[in-house]
């Protein structure tokens, strides 16, 4: 009974090593493309906060234009 059981218990954790694995590749591509938007996310706010300090260089220069024409 001990070999049988013994054999038993090997199946299953096996059977559990490989639905682990399974699960844990799932979950690694979940956090991959939650990563992937943050990633994305990150770069459009960079690229706004770009632009939003090219902006106010824009209207300082424009400014200053207007002070120097009068």
């Amino acid at each position: 009974m001990s070999k049988n059981f013994d054999t038993f218990k090997e199946k299953t954790y096996d059977s559990l090593r490989q639905m682990i694995s399974g699960d844990t590749n799932i979950i690694l591509g979940m956090i991959e493309t939650l990563l992937q938007a943050q990633a994305k996310d990150l770069e459009v706010t960079f690229t706004n906060e770009k632009i939003n300090v090219l902006t106010k260089k824009i209207d300082e220069l424009e400014s200053e234009v207007r002070k120097l024409s009068k």
